[in-house]
């Protein structure tokens, strides 16, 4: 057994190059798992403030980065295996018998895990209060969450990547013990005459892929205006996605073990191709090299669309958290005018006695929701679409939206201005469907200018009309119902109705308070509770009042900040394994080129032929994977878009640019990568085959 040991130490030593990676990959796929379930396992993370989303995501992260591991150790082992199968064969000839060889195999691979493990879990324990202080102020809430170190993620931890360790040894290493020495030895030439049902795996790869694009093209955003969660209201979307990736994923495993072999097959029958240019050396070496490497090309290619996607999304989310927060820190609405001027006084009083005060203040009336009765024509009440359907817009004043924009806008009596958040199909509607000339409530207006607005989005979320003051004064005056307890209407003659043109009149008033973020948030803690002490709001008789607080201090930025966390956590991880494989199928194609092209030199080609066929090689190998993810990530942005929607704010003109920017981050990313692992390859050529390649 210590001959064993120091056997292993010995060729852990030896082949330090490939086991070098190995363990820096392992190490940081230990530290993100544990740092992902360390914080899923923190107690001060509060589900009241919506942080079930955040533990959801967290426990898929954690999930997704173990399945990760195991491929990696599966692909990685399989490499190592298929590199050191010489020396395994050796060891089986010269008559070592094959328990001994496992018991090496096992040695090593366990000294090569424990290290790793251990240094990353004594890595994720040093850099977890980092960790948690980013966290913390992605999402806001420094004052609520708290490092702490959970032995249970630990524990799981070790657990988990020991069991991965293991089934990656059991599942690589019985190949090569059932062999023997000269089957091992031989194995590149059993690789070679395997015959692979090229033509149907090409015939299903492609219907799985087509299926999966049809799945992403049908969810377009623009057919799913109602969703306004994900997580909430779409959850069967999210599965059906899920089946799209299964779909392509599959899809593109058969594309690249059977079609693309299929169509190497098919240029060898094209006498004109074939042999033109001594295409036959690189066409015939790429049809070999694709049969043996087709797993870790469409493996690159799947690792390539999951980085650009999680990328993409995560840009989109950071992008969507920082639109998301609002130009003020509290918005108090009201019904009416006498209510408005009481709860403004309370709520100043309160904050002077909380030492608090405010720093700037805005006051504005909104009728939200001039929209049609059922089933009655829309030109009655307003008359705004070019297409049949039913209208629901909101009313600024004119006055009002120039204090809120701060600018100086004038509009005749019979001109309106057209606004729209910045959610993408309000952009359309504003586009394509509304008339130049606007009926509302029997006065016809010209529609001025319309705008798509991003800063004030906040104060209202679908399309507002700004108009006169005067004929604002008219609708609230006429057509602003009295709203019953029973929920039913009182309309200006006193009649019961059960419906109203107009479905709520709000006088809003905006704070921004002095203070910082963490005085400010405790204050919103205790003063918004249903039966706060320091809340004089609550004891006054009114009609009723809304509020909405900054995000900053609770709501919808936990269900958007997790992603930009997970996000970037999954980018990390899938570049990482990535890296990995590209940089081992290189190790592995120089290794088994070297000689080829050390024989092609000696039946009689030049070195410049020879450097033309590696770079025809490496171009294709390189860049086939790359244009295939494109091509996934091109269908796949309906999905991400119906994402974006569910982040809310993001205009097509920026998720666009958004999608165009990450494409191009990861085409440089890659091409790094290419140059680095191309100049790898090209070294172990140089250095195997007496430098016949320049």
């Amino acid at each position: 057994m210590k001959l064993l040991f120091k056997l292993a130490k010995d060729n852990l030593k030896r082949n330090k190059e490939i086991y070098i990676p190995y363990i820096l990959t392992v190490v940081l796929s230990v530290v993100f798992f544990y740092l992902t379930l360390n914080l899923y396992f923190n107690e001060s993370i509060n589900l009241d403030y919506g942080y079930n989303t955040l533990k959801i995501l967290l426990y898929i992260t954690a999930v997704a980065i173990g399945v990760m591991s195991l491929i990696f150790n599966i692909y990685v082992n399989s490499f190592l295996n298929k590199r050191r199968s010489v020396d395994y064969g050796v060891y089986d000839l010269l008559g070592m018998d094959k328990r001994h060889i496992k018991k090496l195999i096992f040695i090593e691979n366990i000294i090569l895990n424990i290290i790793s493990i251990i240094i990353g879990v004594f890595s994720s324990i040093i850099l977890d209060k980092l960790n948690f202080l980013i966290i913390s102020r992605a999402l806001n809430f420094e004052s609520t969450l708290k490092s702490a170190l959970s032995l249970k993620a630990v524990i799981i931890t070790i657990i988990v990547f020991f069991l991965i360790t293991f089934t990656s040894i059991i599942l690589t290493s019985h190949k090569v013990i059932r062999k023997n020495g000269l089957d091992i030895l031989n194995v590149k030439k059993k690789i070679q005459r395997k015959s692979v049902l090229s033509a149907f795996m090409a015939i299903v790869g492609i219907i799985f892929i087509i299926i999966g694009y049809i799945i992403a093209v049908i969810l377009e955003p623009s057919n799913l205006m109602a969703v306004e969660y994900v997580f909430l209201e779409g959850i069967n979307i999210i599965y059906i996605a899920l089946i799209a990736v299964i779909f392509v994923v599959v899809g593109t495993y058969l594309i690249f073990q059977g079609l693309i072999v299929s169509i190497f097959n098919y240029l060898k029958k094209r006498k004109n191709i074939y042999k033109k240019n001594n295409n036959f050396i690189a066409i015939s070496n790429l049809s070999i090299r694709i049969k043996e490497n087709a797993v870790s090309l469409a493996t690159i290619c799947i690792l390539s669309c999951m980085i650009i996607v999680t990328l993409c999304m995560s840009i989109i989310a950071y992008v969507s958290f920082v639109h998301n927060i609002e130009p003020y820190d509290i918005l108090l609405g009201t019904f009416k005018e006498e209510d408005s001027s009481n709860i403004d006084s309370a709520f100043r009083e309160d904050l002077k006695n909380n030492k608090l005060e405010v720093e700037d203040f805005k006051r504005f009336e909104i009728i939200e929701g001039i929209s049609t009765y059922p089933g009655r024509d829309n030109k009655d009440i307003i008359d705004i679409y070019k297409s049949e359907g039913q209208a629901y817009v909101s009313a600024l004043k004119m006055s009002d939206y120039n204090k809120l924009a701060d600018k100086e806008i004038e509009l005749k009596e019979d001109e309106v201005i057209l606004l729209a958040n910045n959610l993408f199909e309000y952009e359309a509607i504003l586009e394509k469907e509304i008339k130049e000339n606007i009926n509302i409530f029997g006065k016809d207006f010209k529609l001025k200018e319309k705008i798509v607005v991003e800063d004030l989005a906040h104060y209202f979320y679908n399309l507002t009309l700004v108009i006169p003051d005067d004929y604002f004064d008219y609708i609230k005056e006429e057509f602003v119902y009295e709203f019953l307890d029973d929920g039913r209407f009182k309309n200006k003659e006193g009649e019961i109705v059960t419906e109203a043109p107009i479905q709520n009149y709000f006088i809003e008033q905006s704070y921004n308070l002095s203070g910082d973020k963490l005085e400010k948030k405790d204050f919103f803690d205790k003063y918004l509770l249903e039966d706060s002490k320091i809340n004089s709001i609550n004891k006054l008789e009114t009609k009723g009042y809304t509020w909405r607080t900054n995000n900053m201090y609770f709501g919808d930025k936990v269900g958007v900040a997790p992603f930009i966390v997970v996000g970037i956590y999954l980018t990390i991880i899938f570049l990482l394994n990535f890296l990995i494989v590209v940089y081992y199928k290189q190790l592995s194609e120089g290794y088994e080129d070297a000689e080829q092209f050390k024989k092609l030199y000696k039946v009689g080609l030049t070195k410049d032929e020879i450097n033309t066929t590696i770079n025809k090689q490496i171009t294709i190998f390189f860049f086939l994977p790359l244009l295939t993810a494109i091509v996934h990530y091109i269908f796949a942005i309906n999905i991400i878009n119906l994402f974006a929607l569910s982040f809310g704010l993001i205009s097509s003109k920026t998720l666009q640019t958004i999608e165009l920017i990450t494409i191009l981050m990861y085409i440089v990313i890659y091409f790094i990568a290419y140059l680095i692992t191309s100049r790898k390859y090209r070294n172990i050529i140089i250095k195997r085959s007496g430098k016949i390649v320049s």
